[in-house]
């Protein structure tokens, strides 16, 4: 049976009949394409992490500065002196 206009052995019924695999150059550039958007992927993920440790960080200090407050009001505003490592300040 042949069509209005063209012959049967046209380029694209040929690819139509058979079962068409990639090229080495279409794979590579598929491969191209994903390790690309995984590294924009992995950049997204390290920033975000950041932006939480400075959220986590920011917490941590609003806490503590809650915590202090709090100890000044039930001591008559006297905050904890601080003398750092020194061996004459240790506890026994």
């Amino acid at each position: 049976m042949s069509t209005l206009g063209g012959n049967d052995k046209s380029p694209a019924r040929q690819i139509r009949g058979q079962a068409r695999g990639l090229t080495l150059v279409e794979l590579i550039v598929v491969l191209a394409i994903i390790s690309a958007l995984a590294g924009l992927l992995v950049a997204g993920v390290l920033r975000a992490r950041g932006i939480a440790r400075t959220a986590v960080c920011a917490s941590s200090l609003r806490q503590i500065a809650i915590a202090l407050n709090l100890y000044a009001a039930d001591t008559g505003f006297l905050l904890p002196a601080f003398f750092g490592n020194r061996p004459e300040y240790r506890y026994a």
